[in-house]
């Protein structure tokens, strides 16, 4: 893939639909579970950990602002230690994160809208879509961004819009009663989901993005833009469905658009939500995909590593359709399993990362101080 850069505002808008990603399908459900009413709360309290995180990630691009991420981890952590690391998060970003995305496409296609169509084919035209706009590259992808939330934010608004006569305040109580503990659980849930995944744009910035301080910025916002989207999804869910029903469904966000009905005539506009999921879980999935192609290239020195996109494509398209048992297997799958798996790779590898860059730059200051 190209090396073109790409702007602060495509950058921004990158992080706001993979902030969204497939959280807006599957967040809702699980936080009405964990907080009940209080998922407003919880989504707030995860979005207060969005920024923690998004500050450790800014601190640690910035001692070594011309370096990827695999780069840092070869630096930071010496030779074989490092292409360890970049192993496990090849591992991580390809096989827990690429291909699950791409099972969760035929899941929901194929029990919401289209039953009868096989798993198989579903996953065959995402994929094939994906490569195609992996060879076109980053700077393409970017651009591409730019149409897409438009496309986004007129439907997300639609249907935000659409349901305010379905909305009873009467769903939020009893108000604040909710432990505290369940209100984290519900908080890391989103984090899992969104948060601690943005570690991969540590493989785009600050190396592929103009004007490096406006960006960091910007990373703030774009993940700021995206908790809003799915705390006004969360809230609009609860208000609607209740908490109790809202934990229920597998795909809340599915059932509020079923809900929308005004006068009789304007109805049924449930085509709207996978339109809104598959803009921001295709954007989501090209990053994933990004990422896994950098550790391999970085991994096999090869420095063309489109060569990678037709196979490592082929593997997730066959590996994808068979991922999960049942629906139940992926609920647990991604209530107990997948926010460990992220906090590893989103919080402690970086954490580790920036310890090393701290203690680094403190023996090469000492180290200076003496030559003087």
């Amino acid at each position: 893939m190209n090396r073109s850069e790409i702007t602060t505002r495509q950058f921004c808008l990158l992080v706001t639909l993979f902030t969204i990603g497939s959280s807006i399908l599957f967040v809702p459900s699980q936080l009405a579970e964990e907080a009940q009413q209080d998922s407003w709360l919880a989504l707030g309290i995860g979005i207060i950990i969005n920024l923690l995180v998004v500050g450790l990630y800014l601190r640690l691009a910035s001692f070594y602002p011309d370096k990827t991420l695999y780069d840092l981890m070869e630096i930071l952590m010496g030779k074989w230690a490092g292409r360890l690391a970049i192993a496990l998060t090849f591992l991580f970003a390809y096989f827990v994160c690429v291909i699950s995305l791409v099972y969760y496409v035929g899941f929901f296609l194929g029990n919401q809208i289209f039953p009868d169509t096989p798993i198989f084919y579903l996953n065959g035209l995402f994929v094939i879509t994906a490569v195609y706009a992996l060879r076109l590259g980053l700077a393409t992808i970017a651009r591409a961004s730019e149409i897409y939330i438009l496309v986004f934010i007129f439907l997300f608004v639609l249907l935000t819009a659409a349901l305010i006569p379905e909305m009873d305040a009467n769903q939020f109580k009893p108000a604040l009663t909710t432990p505290f503990s369940s209100l984290l659980r519900g908080a890391i849930s989103y984090n899992s989901f969104s948060t601690f995944p943005l570690f991969f744009f540590l493989t785009i910035y600050p190396i592929h993005v103009k004007n490096r301080r406006k960006a960091a910025r910007n990373f703030i916002w774009g993940t700021l833009w995206g908790g809003l989207v799915l705390w006004l999804i969360c809230t609009v869910a609860i208000s609607v469905l209740g908490a109790k029903a809202a934990a229920t469904y597998t795909f809340p966000g599915y059932v509020l658009a079923q809900r929308v009905n005004i006068g009789d005539f304007f109805t049924r506009i449930e085509a709207s939500i996978p339109t809104i999921w598959m803009i921001s879980l295709f954007i989501k999935l090209l990053i994933y995909f990004y990422a896994s192609l950098q550790a391999l290239g970085k991994l096999t020195g090869v420095r063309q590593n489109s060569i990678y996109i037709i196979p490592l494509a082929l593997v997730a398209w066959a590996l994808s359709v068979d991922l999960f048992t049942n629906s139940a297997h992926l609920m647990e799958w991604s209530r107990h399993t997948l926010p460990v798996i992220t906090f590893l790779f989103g919080v402690l590898l970086p954490f580790l990362l920036l310890v090393l860059a701290l203690v680094r730059r403190r023996f090469q200051r000492g180290g200076d101080n003496e030559e003087a």
